[in-house]
């Protein structure tokens, strides 16, 4: 039976844990070195070892969560589908699901955060029936590139933003 080798290999893990180790009730007990010797005493993967590590603080947490309950005169859940409603609304997370949420929503806000939006230097109205976008970055084809300009406004203009030439503005 599957569930059962599990089973076994997680006892393996816990055998190859020192009585410090197996005695303390917080995971700063280990170390990145003794995780990894732990995996190398039991014969197991670095991941294996902090499933089982993780695993153990879940369970800590709902032990936690039915004393608070059998302390508030509170049912405590018959099945595991009752323990999963029930934890739904009810159930502290532990520490390392805490961390574990935090980094999730760490991750979607940096995913979703807003970035200020690129600067626009020329906006082109667009008719509505010449399709796509209405309001676009860059000019339709049928957009004249150059004005045409009138002579008399040439000659009116020429020399405009010239030191001491052109334009009859003010004159």
């Amino acid at each position: 039976d599957p569930s059962v080798k599990h089973l076994e290999k997680e006892l393996t893990v816990l055998d190859a844990m020192t009585p410090v180790e197996l005695a303390s009730n917080h995971r700063t007990v280990f170390t990145a070195q003794a995780k990894k010797l732990i995996a190398e005493k039991s014969g197991t993967t670095l991941k294996f070892v902090d499933q089982v590590l993780l695993e153990h603080d879940i369970l800590r947490a709902d032990r936690r969560w039915y004393m608070i309950r059998m302390q508030f005169n509170q049912p405590l859940p018959k099945t595991f589908e009752d323990r999963q409603h029930m934890a739904e609304y009810d159930r502290p997370l532990s520490e390392t699901e805490k961390e574990m949420r935090q980094e999730m929503i760490d991750k979607f806000s940096k995913k979703t955060e807003r970035t200020k939006p690129k600067r626009m230097n020329k906006i082109w109205f667009r008719h509505p029936t010449c399709g796509g976008n209405r309001w676009s970055t860059r000019p339709p084809r049928w957009f004249p590139s150059q004005w045409k300009m009138h002579p008399d406004r040439k000659r009116r203009l020429a020399g405009v933003g010239v030191p001491g030439g052109g334009g009859d503005r003010g004159r």
